[in-house]
Parts: C-alpha cells; sequence; structure tokens
C-alpha cells in the first residue's frame, strides 16, 4: 500500500503574477540608470573629443607661430568650411527627428500590441466563459 499526500501549494498564477512584478519592478528601477550611464558615457566622449582636438588646434597654433607659418586662408574657404559645418549639424538634426519619429511608431506599435493581446484575452475569455455556460446548461 502506498501512502498518498497531498502537497497544498500556492497556486501557479499566483506565483507567476508575483514573480513578474519582482521582474518588471526590478526592471523599471534599473532601466532608467541604464539610460543615464548611456547619457554620462556620451557627455565624458564628447567631452573628451572637444578637449582632444582642441588640445591640436592650440599645439598646431603655437607651432605655425613659432615657424612663422601663413594661416591665413582665403575667404571663400571659410564659406566652404561654414556652409560644410552647418551641413554637418543639419543632418545630425535630422537623425534625431529621424530617430524621435522611429521611437514614436515603435511605441506606438507596442500600445497598439497590448491593446490587441488585451482584446484578444477578452475574446478568450468570452469563449471560455460561453463554453462552460453551455456545458453546464447540458449537465443541468
Amino acid at each position: 500500500m502506498s501512502k498518498q499526500t497531498t502537497h497544498q501549494g500556492r497556486d501557479a498564477y499566483e506565483v507567476c503574477q508575483k514573480n513578474f512584478g519582482k521582474y518588471f519592478s526590478e526592471a523599471e528601477r534599473t532601466v532608467p540608470q541604464y539610460f543615464q550611464s548611456v547619457i554620462n558615457y556620451q557627455k565624458t566622449f564628447l567631452n573628451t573629443w572637444r578637449n582632444t582636438v582642441e588640445a591640436v588646434f592650440d599645439v598646431q597654433r603655437k607651432y605655425s607661430q613659432k615657424a612663422q607659418i601663413n594661416t591665413q586662408i582665403p575667404e571663400a574657404s571659410t564659406k566652404t568650411i561654414d556652409k560644410a559645418t552647418d551641413r554637418l549639424i543639419k543632418v545630425g538634426q535630422i537623425q534625431e527627428q529621424y530617430v524621435n519619429a522611429a521611437l514614436d511608431v515603435t511605441e506606438d506599435n507596442v500600445k497598439s500590441f497590448y491593446e490587441s493581446a488585451e482584446a484578444f484575452a477578452d475574446f478568450y475569455n468570452n469563449i471560455v466563459e460561453s463554453w462552460f455556460t453551455s456545458f453546464k446548461n447540458i449537465r443541468n
């Protein structure tokens, strides 16, 4: 004869819901820190790049002065350099607009997926309810 013992455990859905809750709470806590780390890295990178370029210009300027090299450039060259810089900045602004638009569309798609999943769950719940109602009526 074997003894059968029943182990009273917790409801599987409660356990899953609790653990998903823990997971998402941790994600909500760490995601802002992650993005702040990326922002800090970008700032450090840009500052380092800026300081490096300025240091190189400073060394070259001093060398040119001591070597008595004429550093004057024609007005046309100045205008070309200014235009190139302005266009480079414009490209960066356009890129930023594209990235922001892509993120907005992605966010809308995620919201749409959520709404679809919610509608599917409601639909599925209605089907299950209908089945059990039908089976209940047959038994009675």
